[in-house]
């Protein structure tokens, strides 16, 4: 029998069916980060529908299970003279200070921010979080994203 961890993992765009599995999957995925306030109670099947069926990719085994999800945002980040204000999931936004030189690349250019990426637990330490960031990295160039 092969291992999980030599075998492929194949990425599929995320369609309405896998709501459900993508939010309780997502929940286990993140109660790690319960005991530092994060709140996994938060990712209700209407809340990741919304984000979920934007740009959003389930990670799926040999044998069609899910066994990850990535989200990607694509755009290019809202500038303000110097200032550039990055979205953060869940929570407020980042301000980042630029060089002009700097500020003129990210208002030319268009880039793919991981929004959200997790692995059931199960599925863990097998090299498929690894999977899913190569998969984001490999979308973003197929895109033309800058970054």
């Amino acid at each position: 029998m092969k291992s999980a961890k030599s075998s492929s993992i194949v990425f599929r765009r995320a369609v309405d069916g896998d709501v459900v599995a993508a939010a309780a999957l997502m929940r286990a995925a993140f109660k790690m980060w319960e005991p530092i306030g994060y709140k996994t109670s938060s990712l209700t099947e209407s809340m990741v529908r919304r984000f979920f069926l934007q740009d959003g990719y389930v990670a799926e085994d040999g044998k069609k299970r899910m066994v990850g999800v990535v989200c990607i945002n694509y755009g290019t980040p809202a500038l303000t003279g110097k200032e550039m204000r990055v979205a953060r999931a869940h929570r407020t936004d980042t301000t980042v200070l630029l060089e002009p030189a700097k500020a003129d690349y990210f208002a030319a250019n268009r880039f793919a921010y991981l929004y959200s990426l997790a692995v059931d637990p199960a599925c863990a330490r097998k090299g498929i979080g690894r999977q899913c960031v190569r998969f984001v990295e490999k979308e973003a160039r197929r895109r033309r994203c800058r970054g």
